[in-house]
């Protein structure tokens, strides 16, 4: 499956959540005390969960879509944590 922009920006999202812009530079703005792979989850749950409290409609399919995104991201960071990426030569 092919990594669209929608994707890349949830990944952004919950790392620049934690950070602040200061002069064009991130700073982080408070210790982490779960790892990306926790928040990205926690949040898929919460978003499921929404998702199953509205009726059938745009607003739920987009949630649905957002819930879809983060699995994949987590698919994504699982992959490259497992040494599944293998530079080309």
């Amino acid at each position: 499956m092919k990594i669209n922009a929608a994707m890349r920006f949830t990944a952004l999202r919950f790392h620049a959540s934690d950070c602040e812009a200061v002069g064009g530079i991130m700073k982080r703005t408070r210790p982490r005390t779960k790892s990306f792979e926790d928040r990205i989850a926690e949040h898929g749950r919460k978003l499921k969960e929404e998702a199953n409290l509205l009726p059938p409609g745009k607003e739920r399919d987009e949630l649905v879509e957002r819930v879809r995104q983060t699995e994949m991201a987590t698919r994504v960071t699982e992959w490259l944590g497992s040494g599944g990426v293998r530079s080309s030569k």
